[in-house]
């Protein structure tokens, strides 16, 4: 029934071989041509709107207008306070240089560069975005947050 009593053509399988072979070899080209491109630090940009709003070369000088460095000592009003950075797993120290994002979010400065030296323009946490949208409302000064530790 389900078996042919003869052999299959040896033309067919030669060619699904054939295809097989090509369709490995465009993959690990583009493999290649991508591990490449990462080695020399040349990053694919995706076609998110979000990062197509910013130039790579500006996301670092805009990220630092919108949110300044500061020591986590001055926000976190705590001497035992255990908070470690989500991105290297490292605690925070009092004196840490830190930003602390829009969505609450703190991490290492140095943490968010590398991040942001990747293009990528949102919380790494939460995937909000790190520039968040410009308003037409002058802000008002708002006296710097200090939290409490319970």
């Amino acid at each position: 029934m389900g078996l042919y009593p003869y052999p299959p053509n040896e033309s067919y399988s030669v060619l699904s071989i054939i295809v097989v072979n090509i369709a490995m070899a465009i993959s690990i080209f583009k493999a290649n041509v991508r591990w490449i491109l990462h080695t020399v630090k040349i990053h694919l940009s995706s076609f998110e709107s979000e990062s197509m709003e910013y130039p790579p070369n500006t996301i670092m000088d805009e990220f630092q207008k919108q949110v300044p460095p500061i020591r986590f000592g001055s926000v976190f009003n705590c001497k035992n306070f255990k908070q470690e950075c989500l991105v290297c797993l490292i605690r925070f120290k009092r004196n840490s240089v830190i930003n602390h994002l829009h969505c609450g979010h703190v991490f290492h400065k140095v943490c968010l560069e590398k991040w942001l030296d990747y293009s990528n323009i949102t919380c790494p946490l939460c995937r909000t975005s790190l520039m968040p949208q410009k308003q037409e409302k002058e802000p008002q000064e708002e006296s710097p947050e200090l939290y409490d530790c319970y």
